[in-house]
């Protein structure tokens, strides 16, 4: 059965980045730290090894802050409109993002700030974006309803996911996550459900029908039993058992990179 956690907070509420530092002694003491931008954040990712702070904002740019000594590393102007998704490689040399006013999805290398390669979306803007945990494949999804699958080696489109296919603006993919063994992709969406696609394949595993409301977030427990899926209506549903793995419950409801110079 799945457990639906009721929120009194909007789910999406961000003006300023926060780092929360943790110090032990006897007791762990929080002590948050304030990173001000001009623009509101947007979205914000970790470096694999900690020691980066990517935050996407409302201007189209990305800064990259130092996380030890809370400096600006670098600001990035990424897009035309709105930063909605960064996501680190695992490699942690590169950035990809997503925007709200283009077609394209961009990586960036993290040293020098420059763009490496753009991912076209089908038909409107891109949106969110995730690596595998290997870092080997880019996920991306917008407006279209169409997730991508691409190749970081080649920056060819290895597959297209068509799932998501409501109406012209409920179907607006919102959120992409991979499993950690990687097997498995998460992919939430304004038509109100949350599609399981297995990646090897790109056969869609399930689909999660949970409140009656756009899907915001979705992610996985770290041994991949659980799927936590974020409602604007407020709820979290977490589906939890092996259904994840089916096609049975009554809860699961059966182009091409171009290369900067």
């Amino acid at each position: 059965m799945p457990i639906t956690i009721r929120s009194t907070l909007p789910v999406v509420l961000a003006v300023f980045c926060h780092l929360i530092a943790q110090e032990s002694s006897g007791e762990t003491a929080v002590q948050p730290m304030t990173l001000k931008h001009t623009s509101k954040v947007k979205t914000v990712a970790f470096s694999p090894d900690g020691k980066t702070l990517a935050a996407g904002s409302e201007d189209g740019s990305i800064t990259l802050w130092d996380v030890e000594t809370r400096k600006e590393r670098r600001c990035i102007k990424a897009h035309k409109g709105i930063v909605v998704s960064v996501a680190f490689n695992p490699k942690g040399k590169s950035l990809a993002s997503g925007g709200s006013q283009e077609k394209l999805a961009r990586l960036w290398d993290i040293e020098s700030g420059k763009e490496q390669l753009t991912f076209e979306a089908d038909q409107a803007t891109a949106g969110p974006v995730a690596f595998s945990p290997d870092g080997q494949t880019l996920a991306t999804g917008g407006y279209s309803g169409t997730v991508k699958l691409w190749e970081m080696k080649t920056g060819m489109e290895k597959t297209k996911l068509k799932g998501h296919t409501d109406t012209n603006l409920l179907k607006v993919v919102t959120s992409l996550v991979f499993s950690n063994d990687g097997k498995l992709l998460a992919s939430g969406s304004w038509d109100q459900r949350t599609k399981l696609w297995e990646v090897a394949s790109g056969r869609e595993r399930a689909a999660l029908s949970g409140p009656a409301a756009l899907v915001h977030a979705v992610v996985f427990s770290p041994d991949g039993k659980t799927l936590a899926t974020a409602y604007y209506d407020g709820t979290w549903p977490t589906p939890k058992s092996d259904s994840l793995s089916q096609n049975s419950s009554a809860q699961y409801r059966p182009s091409r990179s171009r290369r900067t110079a």
